[in-house]
């Protein structure tokens, strides 16, 4: 057999056993699960306009909006990008190197009468210490979850962005409804006290009382429709189209949210197992101790294969070599450095998670008592301050006719009336805020099922 066979041949078979060796690395699985976890939850870019989003929707309902903005969200995916970016780190730490080939030859060999052309192929493969890629990819992997929960905590955070948005539309629109109907009422006593006083049945000071109400009302109306406007081209920013399109009708009204069936130890306790931002950093964790481990394996030498053909031996059995290398990790000074480094970053990525914990517990516990303290305003107006503001104007109205009342005096009724209505219903959008704010403190998305159309 020819030495120039085994020239041929030798390294051909080296590049085939080396992609075997390198298959089926470690955590093959979990970086598959990842891109399967990626692959359902990753958005497609927004593939139009949304100027027709809400088409054939007769009624906006908070639904409607935050799994809009939740599809359509540019920030999502961004976070989600940060997520993919990171999974794909896991395959790179795993990898084998590459390989590399040298040939040498014998320049003064070269159309020699007296010796062969003398030449040597010689190809090698390194190969990690046992248990150091698999740490990599335990790292690799760790970060990438961590980036999954960091995804997950944007997506919270935008959800209660577009419920924020949409309980300031509702609040606001029915706000100038209400003060649209007493600006009505005003310019009709402004009418009827005209009459009257052309009569001289009324006073100048009536009209001229009016005349400033009417103004202040005309104002109020002016800064709460510009309000309105702001919420709205808010809310389109959010869903990622044009600041002027607009949306259908609002609901004429909310129900009233129901009471909270947990205690606030159970919901910090939901809230410290589920949040993401608590996950994200307990991943880190996860991550860093691998590091560790990664750094402290680092001591241990690495190894090369090697292959070789030299045509500068006699004996066939001379020309054909195989060989391992071993690396010397002498330069221990840099190897305790990285352990410091990495022994480091697992005690701050423990100290992450006992803050990311605190915080969450901590936004837990206000979100808690704000949502209580919401209900219970709305429980006040709703079952206080309304009814005796309707009982006051119809027994003013009832004294206009017997004449014991004045027309300032049902003016002012009429307004304490529309007042506490406008209290009631600002007060029913803040109760609905704060209940969002309380779902999203403790991890939930479930801001569309409170029963809007219940």
């Amino acid at each position: 057999m020819s030495s120039s066979f085994f020239c041929l041949r030798l390294p051909k078979l080296l590049c085939a056993a080396i992609p075997i060796a390198a298959c089926g690395g470690p955590s093959a699985g979990a970086y598959r699960d990842q891109l399967r976890a990626y692959d359902t939850a990753a958005l497609e870019p927004a593939a139009d306009a949304g100027d027709n989003l809400f088409a054939g929707s007769a009624e906006l309902g908070l639904e409607d909006v935050v799994s809009a903005t939740l599809e359509r969200s540019p920030t999502i995916r961004a976070a989600q990008k940060g997520w993919r970016a990171a999974i794909a780190r896991h395959p790179q730490a795993v990898s084998l190197d590459d390989p590399s080939v040298s040939y040498t030859f014998a320049p003064l060999s070269i159309g020699s009468s007296e010796v062969n052309y003398g030449q040597v192929v010689e190809i090698s493969q390194p190969l990690p210490f046992p248990g150091k890629r698999r740490l990599r990819g335990q790292v690799a992997l760790a970060e990438a979850d961590a980036a999954r929960h960091d995804a997950a905590a944007v997506k919270l955070r935008i959800a209660q962005m577009a419920a924020h948005l949409y309980y300031e539309l509702y609040a606001t629109t029915r706000a100038i409804e209400i003060t649209s109907e007493f600006e009505r009422e005003l310019e009709a006593h402004r009418e009827m006290l005209t009459a009257h006083l052309a009569a001289g049945h009324a006073w100048q000071d009536d009209a001229l009382k009016v005349e400033v109400d009417l103004g202040e009302t005309t104002q109020r109306r002016i800064d709460l429709e510009a309000q309105r406007d702001i919420a709205s081209a808010q809310l389109n920013e959010l869903l990622h189209r044009d600041p002027a399109l607009p949306f259908p009708l609002l609901p004429e009204s909310l129900p009233t949210p129901p009471p909270i069936e947990e205690t606030v130890a159970q919901l910090t306790e939901l809230a410290a197992s589920s949040r993401p931002e608590v996950r994200a950093a307990s991943a880190r964790v996860i991550g860093g101790a691998a590091g560790v481990a990664s750094a402290k394996r680092e001591f241990y030498p690495d190894f090369r294969i090697v292959g070789r053909y030299s045509s500068m031996w006699p004996q066939l059995e001379h020309e054909l070599m195989a060989g391992l290398a071993m690396t010397i990790p002498l330069w221990r000074g840099r190897r305790h450095a990285a352990v410091a480094e990495a022994e480091a970053t697992r005690e701050q990525a423990k100290s992450g998670v006992a803050e990311a914990t605190l915080a969450v517990k901590s936004e837990v516990a206000r979100a808690y008592r704000a949502h209580a303290a919401a209900l219970d305003v709305l429980g006040k107006i709703e079952n206080d301050i309304m009814p005796a503001a309707r009982d006051r104007a119809a027994a003013i109205r009832v004294g206009l006719d017997s004449g014991r009342t004045t027309f300032i005096e049902v003016l002012r009724a009429d307004h304490d009336l529309l007042s506490a209505t406008l209290r009631y219903q600002l007060a029913l959008a803040n109760a609905h805020t704060r209940r969002a704010d309380l779902d999203i403190a403790v991890g939930r998305l479930n801001l569309a099922t409170r029963g809007e159309r219940s």
